[in-house]
């Protein structure tokens, strides 16, 4: 059966039933069971004559008659416009779609696509477990707001909160129980997503090997076999904790630690072995994880080192390239990130000195390498539903790519600077595929 545009017309009856128009009863008259978001319902349904005027489009969407029990008992909203459609033996109004979300502005990035998405975009701030319905800011295209409503349990959840662990588990526990998806669901630290990714043969090459500090020794130890070397947490985000040091001479060592942001950056220009180590003293290695590896000499622009953000998303079941961004670090800095001072291009820009030729060929290789990890990461790890990956990939001096970790909640500001359709179509992504994951059409203006 096509999905069809309708809007639903609440009647008095008590008993489960709808009336549809004649053109689509012959697709709905043998189903019984009918869906909203995770709640289902059996009822009855019955043709209605309808003049021409209705088609079953966004425009011209076909009015549903539904008893009032229905209404209720599955908590539909008579002022959205609802896609219609059949999976198996049910009957779904829909979509019904979840976001977590940090900050309002989040929600707000959304608006622009849902309407052409139909159904409901919820984002949760309450839980009934036991009804199967979840109460949260719903959008309303029609007086292009957000209200709160309380609506059944999405489909699908899409995962763009930092949610302390303990809680994260319960929800999803609970929610998964009852036949939900729920995306992007954990964030691996970088010690796991570097195994994952060895395991393929393939992507082996491009891994910045690494190793586990248990105390300050390991550190004076790698200094010993590289000369250069970073040390990061295991988790971390936005470059907080990183340290660049070099070994200059025997107990001479250059050192930048990037703390918690841009102002925090110490720089030591020369420290002694005795002082390094009494700065490692200060990092309990046993209660916060790192990890250490050679220091690669980036490829600059204007004599700044920068690296790639790769975004990837799902499209259907396969994934996409959305768009890559070049961050440049603030001059005199070695950390890219934008929240500490870094800047924005595109990758064309960065690679200016380059050839089209080699450009492009860079290009496809990134691309490549970023579907070979996020398929990688799929096979790992085969319980996780993933929407969307930041993946960070390095460009030495020699044009060789290197693999540096992947965010789970990647942050994508920074494309908004380099093309709006891009920056666009990572905001709507996630929704576009959760509509399609639930069975529904997606049409040309939501894509």
């Amino acid at each position: 059966m096509n999905c069809f545009w309708v809007k639903i017309n609440e009647t008095a009856r008590e008993y489960p039933i709808i009336r549809v128009p004649n053109i689509i009863f012959t697709h709905l008259e043998h189903l019984s069971l009918i869906q909203h978001g995770l709640l289902k319902k059996n009822g009855t349904v019955k043709a209605k004559l309808t003049d021409d005027s209705q088609k079953g489009t966004q425009e011209n969407p076909f009015i549903i008659d539904v008893s009032a029990s229905l209404v209720n008992d599955l908590y539909l909203l008579k002022d959205i416009p609802y896609r219609l459609t059949t999976r198996g033996d049910t009957i779904k109004f829909g979509p019904v779609t979840g976001i977590m979300i940090r900050s309002q502005e989040e929600l707000n990035l959304r608006e622009e696509v849902y309407p052409h998405l139909g159904g409901i975009l919820v984002s949760p701030s309450q839980f009934d477990w036991e009804k199967g319905i979840v109460t949260g800011e719903v959008y309303d295209s029609s007086k292009s707001r957000w209200v709160l409503k309380t609506v059944p349990l999405p489909e699908v959840i899409f995962n763009r909160s930092l949610m302390k662990k303990k809680k994260k588990v319960k929800l999803i526990t609970k929610y998964q129980a009852l036949g939900g998806v729920f995306y992007n669901s954990n964030r691996y630290n970088k010690a796991e997503v570097e195994n994952a990714v060895l395991q393929r043969s393939e992507l082996q090459k491009y891994v910045i090997k690494s190793r586990t500090v248990l105390d300050k020794k390991d550190v004076f130890s790698a200094l010993s076999a590289h000369k250069k070397i970073v040390l990061k947490p295991v988790r971390s985000v936005q470059g907080n904790g990183i340290m660049f040091i070099k070994r200059k001479k025997r107990n001479e060592y250059l050192v930048y630690y990037y703390r918690k942001n841009k102002s925090d950056t110490e720089v030591y220009s020369v420290i002694s072995r005795k002082k390094l180590a009494e700065l490692l003293d200060t990092i309990n290695f046993k209660r916060k994880p790192h990890l250490v590896q050679p220091w690669i000499r980036f490829l600059t622009y204007n004599k700044s080192p920068f690296d790639l953000r790769v975004h990837m998303h799902k499209d259907d079941r396969s994934w996409m390239c959305a768009g890559i961004e070049c961050r440049v670090a603030q001059k005199g800095e070695k950390i890219t990130n934008i929240s500490k001072g870094g800047s924005v291009l595109s990758l064309s820009e960065a690679l200016s000195s380059s050839s089209e030729v080699r450009r492009r060929a860079l290009e496809e290789e990134v691309v490549d390498v970023c579907l070979k990890i996020c398929t990688t990461l799929e096979t790992n790890y085969p319980s996780e539903c993933f929407a969307d990956l930041g993946i960070d990939i390095a460009i030495d001096k020699r044009k060789k790519l290197h693999f540096i970790e992947v965010n789970f909640h990647p942050q994508f500001k920074g494309f908004q600077k380099i093309s709006e359709e891009i920056y666009r179509k990572i905001n709507c992504q996630p929704l576009i595929h959760a509509t399609k994951l639930q069975g529904f059409k997606v049409d040309k203006k939501a894509s």
